[in-house]
């Protein structure tokens, strides 16, 4: 959890209060020191000048004595502890509005949400894209990443926005990468098909398994926002997969023509090897295809997202922890005494 442990505006509100109180004080218990110190020159009929006779001097007065008299004050010792306070007044002002609000990672008691069980069974056939698991495991990851900490799969996940994970809270993750230079096609020339086609015989779609999304007219020529993606493996292989993905570039390939950028994507988490080998993922990918395109673009009419592969990896994740965390839907809560993570 990125904890606040008090905002800078309350810190500084607190210092200016204890320095003002501690200057008060200064100033009064040496200016009481001061006037006994002068009380008793006198009793002992020693003389004092008409300076040492002001007492205390305060911050903004303490030169004056040295403008007025030109020479520095007869009773210096008392004259530089004054001008010790007023100095470190201003120092104390200063050191205060330079105070700034830091944040600290500590670890917290998860309470409630979706913890992966690599050996439970996937109580859905197909992992779900439109439940709360899908919202909780995917804004974990934004979150952690916004708190400059890890995206990944995770352990457990709740809805916390102050989440920071931390390597104990991490599986692994995907990763996805680009694949050679982007590959063009003349608008109207191709179907979403034909271009599919054409990268699964190019080694950059796996051939038989891809699913695709588009937005599209009735005339199968006329589409924009194309993501194809596919599957290394069957639905009945019972194995880890790869993913495969291709994602049109461009806002109006009507105008600009079609580029499809291509991404490789391989999973790093042993420990969720058994939850991926789990899932019927070429059925999956396809159930999941309008949200990778969802993901893929800015909105209608917009061009491909600057992070592509990020995105990629972020939806692959996502899934991941769905399929794992299923099995505890709807959502656990567990006991205070339970094991921490951080947040």
């Amino acid at each position: 959890m990125l904890f606040y442990v008090l905002s800078s505006t309350t810190v500084r509100i607190i210092l200016r209060i204890l320095f003002t109180v501690a200057f008060f004080w200064a100033g009064f218990i040496g200016s009481q020191c001061y006037k006994s110190s002068t009380k008793l020159r006198l009793l002992n009929h020693e003389r004092i000048t008409v300076t040492e006779a002001t007492g205390w001097l305060q911050p903004g007065n303490i030169i004056d004595p040295i403008l007025q008299l030109r020479r520095l004050p007869p009773n210096f010792k008392w004259w530089f502890m004054m001008a010790v306070v007023a100095i470190l007044s201003k120092l104390t002002d200063i050191a205060t509005a330079a105070v700034s609000t830091e944040l600290m990672k500590l670890s917290c008691y998860f309470n409630q949400g979706m913890i992966l069980s690599p050996s439970s069974k996937d109580v859905f056939h197909i992992p779900p894209w439109n439940g709360r698991p899908f919202l909780v495991a995917g804004n974990a990851q934004l979150y952690s990443v916004n708190n400059t900490c890890e995206a990944g799969i995770y352990w457990k996940v709740n809805d916390d926005s102050r989440f920071c994970s931390s390597p104990g809270d991490i599986i692994g993750a995907w990763n996805c990468s680009a694949v050679g230079e982007d590959i063009s096609y003349v608008f109207g020339d191709w179907t979403p098909d034909q271009i599919a086609n054409d990268l699964s015989s190019k080694g950059l779609l796996y051939s038989s398994n891809y699913s695709l999304a588009q937005t599209s007219s009735s005339d199968p020529y006329d589409f924009t926002h194309l993501v194809i993606w596919s599957s290394s493996e069957t639905d009945n292989s019972n194995q880890v997969f790869n993913v495969t993905a291709s994602v049109e570039t461009t806002a109006d390939p009507s105008t600009q023509g079609i580029t499809m950028h291509n991404m490789f994507c391989t999973m790093n988490a042993l420990d969720a090897d058994p939850i991926a080998s789990g899932i019927p993922s070429v059925t999956t990918l396809h159930s999941w295809a309008l949200t990778l395109q969802g993901y893929m673009y800015y909105g209608t009419g917009t061009p491909m997202v600057n992070n592509p592969e990020f995105w990629l990896e972020w939806v692959l994740n996502t899934l991941i922890m769905v399929a794992g965390g299923s099995g505890n839907f709807p959502m656990l809560k567990i006991q205070p005494s339970a094991e921490k993570t951080r947040f």
